[in-house]
């Protein structure tokens, strides 16, 4: 089964642990993306709601949303001001 990085953080996470769990699988293939959202979600909560949402109307709430997972603008800005520093002595040391 292939699938991308971003299903890994919305709702799919759930259905692709079914289908491991139950031996539906045989391999998984995916790429190495979504870490930033896995980072987002642990600075601060996130959220799980529907899929059919008013996208306009959470945007104006200070919200985001990766499939059904809501993310506070207030993550973003969180994982910038813990990563650029991060990025910043790599560099340095590069």
């Amino acid at each position: 089964m292939g699938y991308t990085s971003n299903m890994m953080s919305c709702g799919a996470r759930e259905i692709i642990k079914y289908m491991c769990k139950h031996k539906l699988i045989d391999a998984i293939v995916t790429t190495g993306g979504g870490v930033e959202e896995d980072f987002m979600k642990i600075f601060l909560d996130t959220y799980v709601n529907e899929y059919v949402v008013d996208d306009r109307k959470m945007r104006r709430n200070g919200q985001n949303r990766i499939g059904n997972m809501l993310i506070a603008n207030e993550s973003y800005v969180a994982l910038e001001e813990w990563l650029t520093p991060q990025l910043n002595e790599l560099s340095k040391r590069q």
